[in-house]
């Protein structure tokens, strides 16, 4: 997209270059949760899911975690001619993880 200025809710959910990249992200937090998590606008722009078996506060915590970096990847990949990938959202996860 190339106008100049967005409202958020485009920025983070209706822009159709997002499409691959939410269907990416919600991929890897279902694996990573072990519950099958959405895409939906309510976990693109307020990071919760929907679905009360990803309720747990384990699992709330990670995916509140995740789709605040997620945020910052499309964030940081906005005014980019190529759409955002969830594998840069990966590896902007990667650079906040500390192996211990």
């Amino acid at each position: 997209c190339q106008p100049p200025c967005y409202p958020a809710a485009h920025m983070f959910w209706v822009c159709p270059a997002l499409e691959g990249f939410w269907k990416g992200v919600a991929g890897t937090l279902s694996k990573v949760v072990g519950s099958r998590v959405e895409p939906s606008w309510g976990l693109a722009i307020f990071g919760v899911a929907s679905e009360p078996e990803v309720q747990e506060a384990r699992e709330a915590g990670i995916l509140a975690f995740a789709l605040l970096v997620a945020q910052r990847t499309i964030l940081l990949q906005w005014r980019e001619s190529r759409p955002q990938s969830s594998e840069a959202w990966i590896n902007d996860m990667a650079g906040f993880i500390r192996l211990e």
